[in-house]
């Protein structure tokens, strides 16, 4: 009797279940459910999956929720293929390939990729938050040649780049564990492209001692003003994810970034400081300081003066720059120098592309018989390059790119590079 009952008991909930979900199931059997379990399915005989068909989806599921619209059912909206309202995402894909003669490295024929994701996704309307993911296989130690799209993190997606960005007051805020110096610099000292071989090459790419890739947690302000006059500042930690080293304290490297410039239509200039705790410590300085045998603590304060000049309607325009450092080592006896670059480039609208060309000349230190570190000129890189937009989502460009090696370094021996490279943006 007493199982008569439970079975009994069962029966009457499974039938008032029944009767719920009735009306729901009689109002979706319009929906095309063999259409959705077609993009799930898996076939075992093929890598490829049959693709889903997000129009179709959303105009079915639109269907759907007019019928549920007045039942007591609450309905979660939902549209296939998209991430949230306020979300964006940019894909580039790029692709290199060349050959340096002469190199210390490596005289053989190279091919990389690179692989960037930029999503930008907005809350109220006037912030961001941005995240930057990358993957390339680019490495330096077996290979010379590359271009400025190269990215050196290995096959493995990497986070390099997280930041959030509002407004305050006429200002702009940014802050983040990720976020680069430069990230929300309104301040222009070259319109160079800057896109072939000088970029890739250490202590080259143009603007380099203002933006030596300075990347860690910290924090910038920017404000652009309608005369045109624009200014910026930061503060980043490059170190202040280890719990030995923090943000702000003694044992710390922080970057602080200066800039103020000025923009019209037709020309422009500005100006970037730079102070670094440790330079030593940054991964960019750490092979420089080894090379040099500069031990202990190494600041540095850099500055860069540029400007550009488009002189017919923006069909050209010519860019130069000027850039310093100056190195002190704490406990270190010998003398520093300090370094100097200067860059001349032009950017040229010639049939449906952009012809390129730049010549920079540069200094690096030369320990002396006393372990004076002199400023030694290693000569002048030379590069032009053509970039051609096959269509609006894909660009290609080739070049040669070559230096007259005046200097001692193994950075600036003489040689020539020559090479091509595609990019890809969907």
């Amino acid at each position: 009797m007493r199982n008569f009952m439970k079975l009994f008991q069962q029966m009457l909930v499974a039938t008032a279940a029944v009767s719920l979900i009735a009306p729901i199931a009689a109002q979706a059997s319009d929906y095309n459910i063999e259409g959705m379990s077609s993009y799930v399915r898996k076939k075992s005989s093929s890598k490829k999956q049959k693709q889903f068909n997000s129009n179709s989806f959303n105009n079915e599921l639109a269907t759907v929720e007019d019928n549920l619209q007045g039942s007591d059912i609450e309905f979660k909206e939902f549209e296939a293929s998209t991430f949230s309202d306020t979300t964006t995402a940019a894909f580039t894909t790029s692709f290199q390939m060349g050959k340096t003669d002469n190199s210390p490295i490596s005289e053989d024929l190279s091919a990389n990729y690179a692989y960037t994701i930029d999503l930008n996704t907005g809350f109220t309307g006037s912030d961001n938050l941005y995240v930057g993911i990358e993957a390339g296989n680019n490495d330096f130690t077996s290979h010379d040649f590359a271009t400025d799209s190269k990215v050196s993190t290995g096959d493995a997606l990497t986070v390099h780049s997280m930041y959030y960005s509002f407004p305050l007051g006429n200002f702009d805020l940014a802050v983040g564990n990720l976020l680069d110096n430069d990230d929300l610099m309104p301040t222009t000292l070259s319109k160079y492209s800057d896109s072939f071989y000088i970029s890739s090459e250490p202590l080259a790419d143009t603007g380099f001692f203002s933006f030596p890739g300075v990347t860690g947690s910290g924090i910038a302000i920017s404000r652009v003003f309608e005369s045109g006059f624009n200014a910026s500042a930061s503060i980043i930690g490059t170190d202040s994810d280890t719990n030995s080293a923090g943000l702000l304290t003694g044992t710390s490297n922080d970057v602080t970034t200066l800039s103020m410039g000025y923009d019209t239509e037709t020309y422009g200039f500005g100006f970037v400081y730079l102070a670094m705790d440790d330079v030593c410590n940054f991964t960019a300085g750490q092979e420089t300081c080894a090379n040099l045998n500069v031990t202990g603590v190494a600041s540095a304060n850099t500055f860069g003066l540029g400007g550009y000049i488009t002189p017919n309607d923006g069909k050209t325009t010519i860019s130069l720059t000027f850039n310093s450092v100056d190195l002190n080592v704490d406990g270190f006896a010998p003398d520093i120098d300090q370094l100097f670059d200067t860059q001349l480039s032009i950017d040229h609208g010639w049939g449906d592309g952009v012809l390129s060309a730049s010549v920079k000349g540069s200094e690096f230190w030369n320990p002396d018989a006393n372990l004076n570190l002199i400023n030694d000129y290693v000569g002048e890189w030379y590069e032009i390059y053509y970039t051609y937009p096959v269509s609006d989502s894909l660009e290609i460009l080739g070049g040669v790119a070559w230096s007259n090696g005046d200097g001692e370094g193994d950075e600036y021996r003489e040689k020539t590079a020559f090479g091509f490279g595609g990019t890809f943006t969907f």
